[in-house]
């Protein structure tokens, strides 16, 4: 076959519409790039996606640098980059780049929910549901009914200012919605002597692994402690927990906390019967105190600093790779020394 000139190959154009195709001499006329939009356009055409001849194929494909774009851009996050909506009234304290917000914002929920998937299933090795899989959210019917209390970065890109969050659940709202979330392992009869509007359910605590210090413990329960005194509430109670799902891997602390931090009998709350641990697994005597304060969970030694107590029996969550313990705060106990340090609306 002779070949042509080079001066006119590159003159050469495609065939008009309804004349025949020429795949191979459009592939070596044209430059590359147009050559498989062309190549792309015939099989959309081809599929029934593009309907017409002159249609024009960027209304059907995005363009190759559009695609590699937003093929970078997703690479480079790890989740949604959210906006949310933040109470005009302001933060209930802060300290530095650091704000705690109590919030009903969607938005706001959702990269909550994030934050959440992130630290409990990343990290501690919790089991997600499908749709929590697809999501990357971690979420339950008490997210809607429940107050969020978030901490925000505000030194942190958009996408990635909440790096603390805790849900709160008032009494007077778990009546009408279906009750406490923690009412799942544990029978709250014994809770429920007082009534039921001076109780706050605390759950889902978690913080950013960037942001895991006293200074952001310290302003979560200052939070905490405002909201306490906006809604009159006096008593706080949830479920706090050891990693793993062996009871006997945490024998000690477990039975440290049944010697020394337990409830009065009469009003412990227990544990259902059917998920009942029996947490008295090492004796009195043979505790090194010491060595398991040290090793206890922040959030545990945090409840117990303001005089909780321990309901009766630890509880396996195997979803959540945890060993539970209840702990219930009569905040109309807590020293005042307790209280006047964490109940500041902002740093002064």
């Amino acid at each position: 076959m002779r070949k042509l000139p080079w001066r006119k190959r590159r003159g050469l154009q495609p065939k008009p519409p309804g004349g025949k195709t020429g795949v191979i001499r459009n592939v070596i006329v044209l430059p590359k790039l147009a050559a498989n939009k062309l190549m792309r356009r015939r099989r959309l055409k081809k599929a029934g996606i593009v309907s017409g001849q002159h249609a024009d194929i960027q209304e059907a494909v995005p363009s190759v640098t559009a695609m590699a774009s937003a093929g970078a851009a997703t690479a480079r996050r790890t989740m949604p980059r959210l906006r949310w909506v933040l109470p005009s009234d302001g933060p209930v304290c802060a300290a530095g780049n650091l704000e705690v917000y109590i919030t009903r914002d969607r938005d706001a929920i959702r990269a909550a929910q994030a934050l959440r998937y992130t630290v409990f299933y990343d990290e501690m090795g919790a089991r997600p549901s499908p749709v929590a899989r697809r999501l990357r959210l971690d979420m339950d019917r008490y997210d809607d009914i429940c107050d969020h209390l978030i901490v925000v970065d505000r030194g942190m890109d958009d996408g990635e200012q909440i790096v603390g969050a805790y849900r709160l659940l008032r009494g007077s709202v778990a009546k009408d919605n279906g009750g406490f979330y923690s009412a799942d392992e544990y029978d709250l009869t014994p809770l429920m002597e007082q009534p039921i509007e001076q109780l706050l359910e605390l759950g889902r605590s978690c913080v950013a692994a960037t942001h895991r210090s006293k200074s952001t413990i310290q302003l979560l329960w200052r939070g905490i402690a405002a909201y306490l005194a906006e809604h009159e509430l006096t008593t706080l109670f949830g479920c706090a927990s050891f990693h793993g799902r062996d009871p006997q891997a945490h024998a000690e602390s477990l039975s440290y906390l049944r010697h020394f931090h337990s409830a009065e009998p009469e009003h412990a709350v227990k544990a259902l019967p059917d998920r009942h641990v029996d947490m008295e697994m090492v004796p009195k005597d043979e505790i090194d105190a010491r060595r398991v304060w040290k090793a206890m969970p922040p959030l545990i030694k945090a409840y117990l600093r303001l005089g909780g107590v321990i309901g009766d029996g630890a509880v396996v969550d195997d979803q959540f790779g945890t060993v539970d313990v209840f702990v219930t705060v009569d905040m109309d106990q807590v020293g005042s020394r307790y209280y006047a340090h964490f109940d500041k609306r902002t740093d002064g």
